[in-house]
């Protein structure tokens, strides 16, 4: 019967370390920090706020991530670009991407501050989540939507999905560690084929590897407990 406890007890140990989180970037550019517990950035400062960043780091319920922004150029190049928190303008707007960003660090020009034509907003997490929720608005900061984006996860081209901007907040889930949001909208495009990434809900997702290693540590562990009682 103890034996049994203390298997209870380890199973409700690796179910309780997972975790859920949400990530409301339309209200970190706007300056509040209403879910999230700590912020890392390539600017000296809090993370929140309507700035360019190299890089954007924001940490909630245990589930890191962090963003950056590319682009492709004329020559067919990429490039590297600033992952942009855009704030309040009619709606809260939330996480985009900008070519170029001035002195103060605002998005110049300042339309270029969602994911538009040639644009790739690319976030890393620190452990492998599942996509379960997600919130597109688009370059006027409402939701309606009449383009596709593709989505790319791991950086595996055989992981490249061509999705519709206007079927989301609904959301298949979708597993991995790196998630890339490629624009496929053209210079000519309106503001409905432009998007930034409003909020986004994750969950984290338990490594096969990590649960045969416990499963082993588990059997050896009562294996030895059974010679011991035998001896």
């Amino acid at each position: 019967m103890k034996k049994f406890t203390c298997l209870l007890a380890l199973l409700g140990f690796v179910s309780t370390s997972l975790h859920a989180a949400t990530f409301n970037f339309g209200d970190y550019a706007d300056g509040l920090n209403t879910n999230a517990s700590a912020f890392t950035n390539s600017l000296a400062n809090s993370g929140l706020g309507e700035f360019g960043y190299d890089w954007y780091s924001v940490t909630n319920g245990g589930v890191t991530l962090t963003a950056s922004g590319s682009f492709v150029d004329s020559n067919g190049a990429k490039q590297a670009a600033s992952a942009y928190m855009d704030g309040r303008w009619r709606n809260r707007a939330g996480l985009g991407v900008c070519k170029v960003v001035n002195s103060n660090n605002q998005c110049s020009p300042s339309s270029d501050d969602n994911i538009t034509a040639s644009e790739t907003l690319k976030l890393v997490f620190n452990t492998t989540v599942s996509l379960d929720g997600l919130r597109f608005v688009n370059g006027e900061h409402y939701t309606n939507f009449d383009g596709d984006f593709q989505l790319r996860i791991n950086e595996d081209n055989a992981l490249l999905y061509t999705l519709s901007l206007a079927e989301f907040p609904l959301l298949s889930s979708f597993v991995g560690q790196t998630f890339e949001f490629i624009s496929l909208a053209t210079a000519s495009s309106g503001n409905n084929q432009e998007f930034y990434l409003n909020t986004l809900n994750v969950s984290t997702v338990p490594l096969p590897a990590a649960a045969w290693l416990f499963g082993s540590v588990l059997l050896a562990f009562f294996g030895f407990s059974r010679r011991k009682h035998n001896v």
